[in-house]
Formats: C-alpha cells, structure tokens, sequence
C-alpha cells in the first residue's frame, strides 16, 4: 500500500503544476475508484 501512496504523491507533485485543482481532484477520485477506495 505505501507503494500505492508514494506513486500517488509523485503523481500529484507532478500533476499540479498543470492542471486546476477542479480536474485534479476528479482524477484523483478516479484513481482511488479505480483500486476500490470510496471516497465521498
């Protein structure tokens, strides 16, 4: 899992820089769907 956390933080770090926040967070949604994370 700390795995799963270090590539989504390097993801992030990455992402930010280009996108708004609006879409950022939709992906990151996405993402946590994908791997069976609820998120609200």
């Amino acid at each position: 899992m700390s795995k799963f956390i270090d590539s989504l933080l390097k993801f992030y770090n990455e992402e930010k820089e280009k996108e708004s926040p609006e879409n950022y967070v939709k992906s990151i949604k996405k993402l946590l769907d994908f791997y069976g994370v609820k998120t609200d």
